[in-house]
C-alpha cells in the first residue's frame, strides 16, 4: 500500500492545496482509535482538526494527517511488519547487543526485533504504541536464545550479598558457551524403538518434516522417552524428532524455545515421579517394618 494517503479532494470553495493540509482520509485510521492513547509519536491523534503527528490545522475539521510524512511516521511506529524493519535499517542490520552484522540476503534469517515492554495483551505483532521504534531492539539469534534473567543488576548503592559460585556455573548465559555435555550414556538410549529393528528407519526419518506425525507415533510407547528428551536438552539439539516433541531448527527460534519447553516438562514430570514412588516405597517399608 503506497503510503501516499491524503484523501480528501479540495471542492471548489476550499481554498488551494498549497495554502491548506488537506485532512487524510479518516477511514483509513479508525482502527488506531482504540490503540493510540496518550502517545507520544501521535499526541494530537484524538484532537479533530489537526494533524495528529505534528499538530498542524487540517481542513474541515478532519481526523487525521496532514500529509505523507507524518501519516508515515505514525503508521511505521504502529504497525509491527513496518516497525520491524525499520528497527533492523535504523541498528543497520546489527545487533544491538552483541555487534554482529548481517550478511545475508534476507536479514530476518539472521536477526530478530523484540520488544523492550511486552503490551499487557501479550499480543506483540498487533497494532498499538507498543509498535514505536524506541520500544524495539534488534538482536541476532544466538543472542535471542541467551535469556540472562536469571543475572539481576542491582545500583552501585544497594547492600552487597554474598556472590554464589553456582550462578556463574549455571546461568544460561554460561552454559551456552560451554561444550554441550550429558549424563545420558549411549548405551542407555539403546532400547528405544527407533533403534530396534522393528521400528528402525533411516536416520534422515527423524529429520524430515513430512515424516514427524508418524515420528511421534513412535515415540509415544517408547520406554527411554524421558532418557531422549533429557539427552536432546544437554546436547542443545535443534532439529529432528526427539521424545515425541519436533524441533524445528534455529531459524525458528521462538517455536524452538516451546518446544524445548516441552521436552524439560517431560523431564519434570518423570522426576516428580520418581519422587513420589521413592516416597511410596519407604512409607510400605517402614509399615512392614513397624507391623
Amino acid at each position: 500500500m503506497p503510503l501516499s494517503v491524503v484523501g480528501s479532494v479540495a471542492s471548489p470553495t476550499t481554498p488551494e492545496g498549497s495554502d491548506w493540509n488537506l485532512s487524510v482520509e479518516p477511514s483509513r485510521f479508525w482502527i488506531y482509535e482504540a490503540k493510540v492513547r496518550d502517545c507520544g509519536i501521535a499526541p494530537y491523534f484524538r484532537q479533530r482538526g489537526r494533524c495528529g503527528t505534528c499538530g498542524a490545522t487540517i481542513a474541515e475539521a478532519g481526523s487525521g494527517f496532514c500529509g505523507d510524512e507524518c501519516a508515515r511516521v505514525f503508521v511505521v511506529n504502529h504497525n509491527w511488519d513496518l516497525a520491524r524493519f525499520a528497527a533492523m535499517h535504523r541498528d543497520q542490520h546489527t545487533c544491538t547487543r552483541c555487534g554482529w552484522q548481517a550478511t545475508s540476503a534476507d536479514p530476518t534469517q539472521d536477526l530478530v526485533v523484540r520488544h523492550l515492554e511486552i503490551p499487557r495483551s501479550g499480543n506483540v505483532r498487533g497494532r498499538g504504541c507498543h509498535q514505536h521504534l524506541d520500544n524495539l531492539e534488534t538482536v541476532c539469534r544466538m543472542c535471542d536464545e541467551l535469556d540472562t534473567s536469571v543475572v539481576t543488576v542491582t545500583t552501585i548503592d544497594a547492600p552487597q550479598e554474598p556472590i554464589d559460585p553456582a550462578l556463574f556455573t549455571t546461568s544460561p548465559a554460561v552454559t551456552a558457551l560451554q561444550p554441550p555435555h550429558t549424563t545420558i550414556q549411549p548405551h542407555e538410549l539403546d532400547p528405544g524403538l527407533c533403534r530396534q529393528p522393528s521400528t528402525a528407519v533411516e536416520p534422515e526419518f527423524w529429520f524430515t518434516t513430512i515424516n514427524r506425525r508418524e515420528a511421534q507415533k513412535i515415540c509415544a510407547s517408547c520406554p527411554v522417552l524421558t532418557k531422549c528428551a533429557k539427552f536432546a536438552l544437554d546436547m542443545r539439539v535443534t532439529d529432528g524428532v526427539f521424545a515425541g516433541v519436533p524441533l524445528p531448527g534455529r531459524r525458528h527460534a521462538r517455536t524452538l524455545r516451546e518446544r524445548r519447553q516441552q521436552l524439560q516438562e517431560l523431564v519434570d514430570a518423570s522426576l516428580e515421579h520418581d519422587v513420589a514412588h521413592a516416597h511410596d516405597d519407604r512409607s510400605v517399608r517402614m509399615e512392614q517394618a513397624g507391623a
